[in-house]
């Protein structure tokens, strides 16, 4: 391996492994002179602010989305097991006669 290579692996290894820190942003909560509450992902400089720790609920999957996936799930399966199946079919027709061949070849010259 080159050591441009090398050196490129190892940088992106290493952004991808300070990625969850960056995306670990604070939230700031603060109060301004008319008495309105803000909130925002720096703290102001001329106002006194707190940090504010958000828990975000569980992401929950539509039940309708789940039954389209486990439907194309199940017809790729078909298809799959369909495409075998065929290949067999295709490899097990004996194409040893002369006759066959040039018909075979014909019909792609044709094409």
């Amino acid at each position: 391996m080159e050591l441009n290579q090398l050196s490129g692996r190892f940088l992106t290894l290493l952004c991808l492994l300070t990625l969850p820190l960056l995306a670990h942003a604070g939230v700031y909560k603060w109060v301004d002179a008319n008495g309105q509450t803000h909130f925002g992902d720096r703290p102001p400089a001329q106002a006194a602010s707190s940090e504010v720790e958000v828990n975000a609920a569980p992401s929950r999957t539509d039940p309708s989305a789940e039954a389209r996936h486990q439907n194309v799930t199940r017809f790729l399966d078909e298809q799959q097991r369909e495409s075998g199946r065929s290949s067999r079919q295709l490899s097990k027709r004996p194409v040893n006669s002369r006759r066959s061949r040039q018909s075979y070849a014909g019909n792609c010259r044709r094409g």
